[in-house]
């Protein structure tokens, strides 16, 4: 049986134990900032759709930005992705919207207008 306290107070407590981790990675950008930080797809992945998302990279646009760093956006695979990070002034990407992977060979990049 669980009351609504003890759901609330466990609920609670993983929200804690995510923010902790989070923190901890963070510490090495505290003591020597990064030249470039690539974004993993996961954050990438319908950014333009998803608020939550578009908070926590705009924190992290921010943050370089105070650095003096760039960010690489990786995995952009629509329009939309690439537009929004354009949007927000990043000029670095990685994904197939831009280029398929070749082998032997270097394949053209392609840009949305």
């Amino acid at each position: 049986f669980y009351s609504s306290t003890r759901i609330h107070f466990e609920r609670a407590a993983l929200e804690l134990l995510w923010i902790d981790p989070l923190f901890f990675l963070m510490s090495p950008i505290a003591t020597s900032a990064p030249v470039v930080l690539k974004l993993d797809m996961g954050l990438v992945r319908n950014i333009h759709a998803e608020p939550n998302k578009q908070a926590v990279v705009s924190g992290i646009i921010t943050m370089m930005r105070q650095l003096g760093g760039r960010i690489v956006a990786e995995g952009v695979e629509t329009p939309e992705e690439y537009f929004w990070f354009r949007s927000q002034g990043i000029a670095l990407y990685q994904g197939y919207l831009f280029a398929k992977p070749g082998f032997e060979c270097l394949p053209e990049p392609v840009f949305p207008d």
